[in-house]
């Protein structure tokens, strides 16, 4: 009997968790992302961006990003928080960075 109660409070945290990270990734209110464009890779670890308000930044990345490479000068779409920030491209490939410092 314990382990069908573990089994579905397993389950109901797994399906919880998944639609809650479901909703960050694809940010549910269209205010959540800003384009930005991204101008400097740093080997896919470090990222100079510009914002739509026209703030230039450095961030850093949390793990290894290998599609940035593909995307200087073009625009991704940016999630912006003053501590950490998430990038996401066209194709949906997402990667998180660390908001490290302004720059211009």
């Amino acid at each position: 009997m314990k382990k069908i109660m573990w089994g579905i409070l397993g389950v109901m945290l797994l399906v919880n968790g998944c639609a809650l990270s479901s909703n960050v990734v694809t940010g549910t209110a269209s205010s959540d992302w800003e384009q930005a464009t991204l101008l400097r890779d740093y080997f896919g670890s470090g990222l100079v961006v510009v914002r739509q308000n026209d703030e230039v930044w450095r961030i850093e990345s949390k793990s290894q990003c290998f599609w940035t490479s593909n995307y200087i000068g073009r625009q991704v779409w940016l999630q912006w928080g003053p501590v950490e920030c998430v990038l996401k491209s066209e194709s949906g490939s997402i990667c998180e960075f660390w908001t490290k410092e302004r720059v211009q």
